[in-house]
């Protein structure tokens, strides 16, 4: 959900040894049937469907569970976080440590068109919470939501499209409850694996949303929320 700038990311080891795990229990070349990945790293900002909610430097860690159930797929639960690690919204927030939490709970399966699994798509939907503890924030947040910390949910559907050139179009379509408002985030990407341990992947993302999706964005509002 959150669009990274740039990363310097933890635990990619790990990373790559859940995906190894998930293909081979997608491909059923082993019994596993929980797998999971995660990561921590400093950013130097923190952007959120194409908009900049804070232009310096934060850290940002991801963590997911997966329980794969056969040809149906796998079903799982996720948890982003976020510490802002200068005072750059202090109009806004009190603290910086970990003032924001997403969990998820989501499905997925790949479906493949041919035996060889060159071709297919890469499902995966989504509902997502946005988490403020209200310790962390005042004013306008604060006074809107009262102990209400769960601000609004997003349910997410993306598709990867995979094919043998490495090259992957994907798009993600977004609902937002609160406002019942949409968007659209779609582009392509390739990973470069320069080793066993590290994988980069460049990215060229464009994203479309209504109007009332803007509420989410605190820096349309100059860190205050309507």
């Amino acid at each position: 959900m959150k669009k990274l700038m740039i990363a310097a990311v933890a635990m990619t080891a790990l990373t790559v040894l859940a995906e190894e795990a998930k293909e081979a229990v997608q491909e059923e070349k082993c019994p596993i049937s929980i797998w999971g990945f995660g990561n921590y790293g400093i950013y130097s900002g923190y952007q959120l469907y194409g908009s900049l909610v804070n232009n310096e430097p934060t850290a940002q860690g991801y963590i997911d569970v997966n329980a794969n159930i056969g040809d149906l797929g796998y079903v799982g639960l996720g948890l982003w976080s976020n510490t802002d690690l200068t005072h750059n919204r202090r109009d806004n927030c009190v603290g910086n440590l970990f003032n924001e939490y997403d969990p998820n709970v989501h499905f997925g399966r790949t479906f493949y068109f041919d035996d060889d699994h060159e071709w297919g798509v890469d499902w995966r939907s989504t509902v997502v919470w946005f988490y403020y503890p209200p310790k962390n924030y005042k004013g306008p947040r604060q006074s809107r939501y009262g102990n209400h910390n769960f601000t609004t949910w997003d349910f997410d559907h993306s598709f990867a499209f995979i094919n043998p050139s490495g090259i992957t179009p994907f798009i993600t379509v977004v609902h937002e409850y609160k406002k019942g408002a949409n968007l659209v985030d779609f582009g392509v990407k390739k990973e470069f694996k320069v080793n066993d341990q590290l994988t980069l992947t460049p990215i060229v993302e464009f994203v479309w949303r209504e109007r009332q999706y803007n509420w989410c964005f605190p820096t349309a509002f100059n860190g205050v929320l309507p």
